[in-house]
């Protein structure tokens, strides 16, 4: 069964404007689109600039998004009610539906999202790919870099490593930082240089085949830094106790809980800046977040998830460990 007809069995007609969902539903990369999923039929409407990129689509009936097109469409079709996602609708998009819509039920939900949170085999695969580069960046770099380098020629050998291996891009602005500046959970590269017994925290994600992966792994540069190292031994301890929770049925919020609860026996709960991690796939952060927040939310075989614990001690370092989990029938498969 294709992604279009599993929608078509949730939703009596839903109205669908997020580009990533669009790609998601039918493999067409736009920058905009329409996209209308009804019991019998789904359309797409695209401007002149990609109406002949999309006109083979086999998913979809495509059309020109012209004045009167989609008015001309829905009142060809029989439905009593839509289903909007409130959170990929700008003002203008909302007036526009209310327009079109103005006699039907509105059914705000959220159908493409649940769909998108469990990943099937074939988006698996490429997480996987996207993940054992990302690694192998990882790996790179943290032979490459030398005393004296900045943050910022770490990130642009990366990146070029990335993009000359086969990664469509980033997925976000690597986090790359030397001793103090790795307190800071979300630095972004200075000309802060390496120096002998830095701490060194670099978190990287890139796209391949449009799904994203995510990696932190943090280390001293040179010689050692005992008080440092006790540090990620909690952090890693922390990664431990959430690990066991991983599998299906568990709800979500305990797994962050867990986590906090370790740091708070030790001391160190102010020190936890950050949810424990986040879902993942077409975009690098996916719903539901792994925090305190999904309280109604459980894992599902088939979900990806990152489990990030990371202690900052103000103007002396921080420690983030991050592994990329698929939840299975039975637990999880770590990606890296």
């Amino acid at each position: 069964m294709s992604r279009i007809q599993k929608l078509q069995n949730l939703v009596d007609l839903t109205y669908i404007v997020n580009p990533i969902d669009i790609y998601y539903l039918t493999g067409e990369k736009i920058s905009a689109g329409k996209l209308i999923v009804c019991k019998d039929c789904a359309s797409l409407f695209v401007d002149g600039r990609y109406i002949e990129k999309c006109k083979d689509n086999k998913e979809v009936i495509v059309n020109l998004d012209e004045y009167g097109a989609l008015n001309s469409f829905l009142s060809c079709i029989s439905f009593s009610n839509v289903t909007l996602d409130p959170d990929n609708l700008s003002h203008s998009q909302f007036l526009e539906i209310e327009k079109l819509f103005c006699d039907k039920k509105v059914i705000l939900g959220y159908p493409v999202r649940q769909m998108r949170m469990i990943k099937d085999k074939y988006e698996l695969e490429k997480m996987q790919k996207s993940a054992d580069l990302n690694f192998e960046g990882y790996l790179f770099i943290r032979d490459f870099i030398k005393e004296g380098m900045s943050e910022n020629n770490v990130a642009w050998e990366l990146e070029k490593f990335f993009r000359e291996h086969g990664a469509q891009r980033l997925a976000f602005d690597s986090i790359i930082s030397f001793g103090s500046n790795t307190s800071f959970p979300h630095h972004r590269p200075s000309s802060r240089r390496l120096k002998n017994g830095d701490p060194v925290l670099i978190d990287i994600g890139i796209v391949v085949d449009e799904y994203t992966s995510d990696l932190t792994r943090t280390f001293v540069f040179g010689d050692e830094l005992p008080e440092y190292s006790k540090l990620e031994h909690l952090v890693k301890d922390a990664h431990d106790v959430a690990l066991q929770l991983c599998k299906p049925g568990v709800k979500i919020c305990d797994i962050d809980g867990a986590a906090r609860s370790f740091f708070k026996k030790v001391g160190m709960e102010n020190e936890f800046k950050h949810s424990l991690g986040h879902s993942l796939g077409l975009e690098v952060h996916e719903y539901p977040s792994v925090s305190t927040k999904a309280k109604d939310e459980y894992l599902y075989d088939g979900m990806v998830i990152t489990i990030e614990p990371g202690l900052y001690i103000e103007g002396l370092f921080g420690c983030r460990y991050e592994d990329t989990l698929q939840i299975t029938e039975n637990g999880y498969k770590n990606f890296y």
